[in-house]
């Protein structure tokens, strides 16, 4: 009996920090049309308003969310053919955006879900892959949580 509670026990606790592919994606979109404004200092449901807190609040990770620097503490470098909606596409240095998908065949554009800058904010756009020019090196990473469900 008590190893079946033990089991239950961390069967609850992995649900907790697990998340589906399509959930990352629809709570990704609430801030798209929220027009959740990019406030480094300011906090939405919990989570800082850049870009990091964005990606961290899709994925429902810890409060108040990651940093550029801290995502690869709970995501792990994937390669670009590996890449599935609600991945991300990381610059330790710089930015974090949400991979929602190839938009075309060539896999040179995708649907980006992305916290900006000032006077911008929550955007979802087409972006060419890796991001755009001048922006530093990006690279795929995936949430060690994430399932196919």
């Amino acid at each position: 009996m008590r190893a079946i509670s033990l089991l239950l026990v961390l069967l609850l606790a992995c649900h907790t920090y697990a998340i589906c592919r399509k959930d990352v994606i629809s709570r990704a979109k609430v801030w798209v049309a929220n027009k959740v404004p990019y406030n480094q200092g300011g906090s939405y449901q919990g989570y800082r308003e850049d870009c990091s807190g964005y990606v961290s609040m899709a994925w429902q990770s810890s409060q108040p969310g990651h940093t550029t620097q801290t995502i690869p503490q709970i995501a792990h470098a994937i390669s670009k053919a590996e890449l599935k909606p609600g991945d991300c596409l990381l610059n330790t240095a710089e930015h974090v955006v949400l991979f929602g998908g190839w938009t075309n065949s060539a896999q040179t554009e995708y649907q980006a879900y992305e916290e900006t800058r000032p006077g911008e904010g929550t955007v979802s756009r087409v972006t060419p892959y890796p991001y755009w020019s001048g922006y530093g090196n990006f690279v795929p990473y995936r949430y060690n949580e994430i399932q196919e469900c």
